[in-house]
């Protein structure tokens, strides 16, 4: 199973589960948490792309639009239009998930 898979999967069970009321109270804020932050570390795996990736269909968006860019000239509207379709799916998912993540966070924090 795909890195993208595998976190959707984490991420809609972790959401049924906190609609459900299922398993303890902190479970489900946490796997929203780390469901989050592993999206965003697989969405922007930019040396591994770089690196190890030589098939130009299978690299990530940050590294497509590293390759736009030349010396002397970066066309600087489609760059940032790039830039906002890069960061929409992160921004997307944190918005879904945003109490479980912030409660998944700050859960341990205290008493």
């Amino acid at each position: 199973m795909n890195t993208h898979r595998w976190i959707a999967l984490l991420l809609g069970t972790a959401l049924v589960t906190a609609g459900c009321g299922g398993g303890s109270a902190g479970a489900p804020a946490a796997l929203v948490s780390a469901a989050l932050l592993q999206a965003l570390f697989a969405w922007n795996e930019f040396a591994f792309a770089l690196v190890f990736v030589s098939d130009d269909s299978l690299k990530t968006l940050p590294v497509g639009l590293m390759a736009m860019q030349s010396r002397l000239l970066t066309d600087w509207p489609v760059m940032m239009a790039g830039l906002t379709m890069a960061a929409l799916p992160t921004i997307v998912l944190f918005l879904i998930g945003q109490r479980q993540f912030l409660r998944g966070l700050t859960e341990g924090v205290g008493k």
